[in-house]
């Protein structure tokens, strides 16, 4: 969840910028353009949920994990003459990918854990994912600034674009480490819970 956390999250101070400052949106366009992700995300979540109550939840984790990669590889190929409609696709996507991600994720970590063991598991998938997000948004905003240097990256709309691309092509394989554990717990044993 972390890995995954670090290339989705910077998206929130990168697509406000990008639509605004680059491809000229108003205020209101930006944000209902932005809307998108927690929509998507929301209309997402129920139908992981009961895909991990009947599947195997690592798998469907793994494939809301690959949404999320897709869309973020999507997002960084944006240039500063893009349509309106690419972005809302490549949001829509990442929005997607985290419903069914974030769901199959918990499902397949609280299987794994004794039922005493909940409470701090649940802390800790809150505080790695916040701190991974934060870590991850850090990381874009000083590739953003490497990319494009001082005051340019905010004067101009393709200098900004190009930075964007330049971070979050550098994010994208952090994605792919991502998917390749979430497979990977996918094929390990599940640990038995001993009976109360």
């Amino acid at each position: 969840m972390a890995l995954g956390n670090v290339i989705h999250y910077p998206l929130a101070l990168c697509a406000p910028l990008f639509l605004q400052n680059a491809l000229g949106a108003s205020a209101a366009a930006a944000g209902l353009m932005l809307a998108v992700l927690p929509l998507a995300t929301a209309l997402a979540s129920p139908l992981s949920g009961w895909l991990a109550d009947r599947f195997n939840a690592a798998t469907v984790a793994a494939s809301g994990l690959l949404i999320i990669v897709i869309g973020i590889c999507g997002y960084s190929r944006l240039q500063a003459d893009a349509a309106y409609s690419l972005v809302i696709t490549a949001l829509t996507c990442v929005g997607v990918g985290i419903g069914i991600f974030t769901p199959a994720n918990q499902t397949a970590a609280f299987s794994a854990v004794k039922q005493e063991d909940y409470g701090v598991l649940a802390a800790m998938l809150s505080s790695f994912g916040t701190a991974a997000g934060t870590v991850g948004t850090a990381v874009a905003a000083a590739l953003l600034m490497e990319s494009a240097g001082g005051t340019k990256l905010w004067t101009d709309p393709q200098s900004f674009a190009a930075a964007q691309q330049f971070a979050f092509t550098c994010l994208a394989p952090i994605g792919i480490l991502a998917l390749a554990a979430t497979l990977k717990s996918r094929r390990e044993p599940p640990v038995l819970k001993q009976a109360s």
